[in-house]
C-alpha cells in the first residue's frame, strides 16, 4: 500500500526503496520475492521507462515456479506487460499480451480492475483498424469489468474511448453524452485528470466534426481546467513544502531538544559527581569534626587531670618544702645545741684540767 501511494504521488525512489528494502528481507517465500520483483517492475513503468519493465516483469515469471496454479499470478504480469506495450504505442504487441493475460484466466483477475484495462487495449486496437463494433464490444465488456469491481471512478476513461467510436459512426449525440457522463462521473470522484481529459475528447471531436465555435468554447474550459489544476498543483507542491519544512524545523527541534537533553543528563552527572563528592566530603569533615571533639574532650580530659596532678604535685612539693625547712631549723637548733655543748665540755675541760693542774704539781713535788 505504501508503495502504491509513493507511485500514485510520483515519488518513485521512494517506491523503490521501499520495494528494495522489503526484498532485501531474509526468509522470504517464492510468492513474496514475486510480488517484490512485480512491484519494482511496476514503478519502473510508472515512473516512465515501460521498455525497462518489460523484461523485469518477464523475469518475474521465473519466480512462480514454485507456485501451484500460478495462471492468476502469469494473467497479471501479462497484463502489465500489455500496458509497458501500450504505453509505448506498440499496440499490436498490446494487444497480443491482453489476450494471454485473459485467456489464461478469463473468469478473474488478480487486477483490481479485472481484465478491464486489457479490454481497453484490445479495444483500441480494434479502434484503430477501424473495427468500431468489435471496438465497442470491448469497451463495454471494460465498464462491465469495472463495475463488477467497484472501480465506477475509472469508468471515464471507457466513456471517452466509447465517445470517439459514436463520433467515427456519426452519432454525435450518442458522442456528447458519453462524453457529459465522463465529465459527470470524474467530478463525482474528483479526478480532475479525468474531467480534463473527458474535455479534450470532445474538443478534438468538435475539431473532427469542424464546429470550431464549439472547439474554441471547449479550448477555454480546458485552459481554465488546466490552470486550476496547475494552481492546485501550485498549491499542493506549496503545502508539501510546508510540510517538509515544518517536519524539518521539528527534526531541528528535536535534535536541538536531544542535544540540550545530553547536555542536561550530561551537567547532572557532572552535577551528581560533585553531589556525592560534597556529600563525601561533608561526610569526612562530620567524621573529622566529631575525632577532633573527642579529642578535644580527651585533651580537655587530660589537661584537667594534669592540672589536678600538677596541683597534688605541688601541694605535695610545698608539703616537702615545709617539712624540709622545719626539718633545717630543728638541725639548725640541734646544731646550734650541739656547738653550746661542746663549749661546755671544753670549758669543762679547761677548768678540770687548771683544777687538776696544780694538785699535780703538787704530787709531782712530793
Amino acid at each position: 500500500s505504501e508503495t502504491s501511494y509513493f507511485t500514485y504521488a510520483s515519488k518513485f525512489d521512494s517506491a523503490q526503496f521501499l520495494v528494495l528494502e522489503f526484498l532485501d528481507q531474509p526468509g522470504l517465500n517464492s510468492q513474496e520475492i514475486f510480488y517484490g520483483n512485480f512491484f519494482f517492475a511496476d514503478v519502473i513503468k510508472s515512473s516512465g521507462r515501460p521498455e525497462e519493465a518489460i523484461p523485469l516483469l518477464g523475469k518475474t515469471i521465473s519466480f512462480l515456479k514454485s507456485i501451484p496454479d500460478s495462471s492468476g499470478y502469469v494473467s497479471l504480469v501479462y497484463g502489465n506487460i500489455a500496458e509497458c506495450y501500450f504505453s509505448s504505442m506498440n499496440y499490436d504487441s498490446a494487444a497480443h499480451y491482453s489476450a494471454k493475460s485473459i485467456s489464461l484466466s478469463p473468469q478473474t483477475s488478480l487486477r483490481s480492475g479485472g481484465h478491464a484495462v486489457n479490454y481497453m487495449i484490445l479495444g483500441y486496437k480494434e479502434y484503430v483498424n477501424k473495427k468500431f463494433e468489435i471496438a465497442a464490444a470491448y469497451y463495454e465488456k471494460a465498464i462491465k469489468e469495472y463495475k463488477s469491481r467497484g472501480e465506477y471512478c475509472e469508468l471515464p476513461l471507457c466513456y471517452t474511448k466509447l465517445a470517439r467510436i459514436y463520433n467515427s459512426i456519426g452519432n454525435v449525440k450518442q458522442c456528447e453524452e458519453y462524453v457529459n457522463m465522463s465529465i459527470r462521473v470524474s467530478d463525482s470522484c474528483g479526478i480532475e485528470s479525468y474531467t480534463l481529459l473527458a474535455k479534450r475528447t470532445m474538443f478534438e471531436i468538435y475539431q473532427e466534426n469542424k464546429n470550431y465555435e464549439a472547439a474554441l468554447n471547449q479550448l477555454i474550459e480546458i485552459n481554465a481546467l488546466v490552470g486550476k489544476m496547475e494552481n492546485d498543483k501550485l498549491h499542493q507542491s506549496l503545502g508539501e513544502l510546508k510540510v517538509k519544512y515544518e517536519t524539518q524545523l521539528i527534526q531541528q527541534e528535536n535534535e536541538t531538544l536531544q542535544n540540550l537533553n545530553l547536555k542536561n543528563e550530561e551537567i547532572l552527572a557532572k552535577q551528581k559527581i560533585a553531589l556525592i563528592v560534597a556529600v563525601s566530603a561533608l561526610a569526612i569533615l562530620s567524621t573529622l569534626t566529631v575525632l577532633l571533639i573527642r579529642i578535644s574532650r580527651k585533651r580537655k580530659r587530660a589537661e584537667q587531670e594534669l592540672s589536678v596532678l600538677n596541683n597534688q604535685l605541688e601541694q605535695q612539693v610545698a608539703d616537702r618544702t615545709l617539712h624540709l625547712t622545719e626539718a633545717n631549723l630543728e638541725i639548725r637548733e640541734n646544731t646550734d645545741l650541739l656547738i653550746y655543748q661542746n663549749k661546755q665540755l671544753v670549758d669543762f675541760c679547761n677548768i678540770i684540767t687548771h683544777n687538776l693542774r696544780s694538785p699535780m704539781r703538787n704530787i709531782t713535788t712530793l
